[in-house]
């Protein structure tokens, strides 16, 4: 079963199904664009999970989420 990547930035969706593809790139140079961080969906089937890109450089899920962990570009 594939897992579907969904990068949010700004109001902004990306979707890809390779973790760190084409939807990652252009999610980043938004988030570098509009100083914000970055949010993602992955979704395998019926397993959804939300996380955000922590310090560390790390996707951690939201249930973690504390502003001074999230990267802010």
């Amino acid at each position: 079963m594939t897992k579907d990547f969904y990068y949010h930035v700004a109001g902004t969706e990306f979707h890809d199904t390779v973790a760190f593809g084409d939807a990652w790139k252009k999610a980043k140079a938004l988030a570098k664009e509009k100083h914000t961080t970055i949010e993602r969906r992955v979704v395998r089937g019926e397993d959804i999970r939300h996380e955000f890109l922590a310090k560390g450089g790390v996707f951690l899920t939201t249930e973690f989420y504390k502003p001074e962990k999230a990267i802010v570009f």
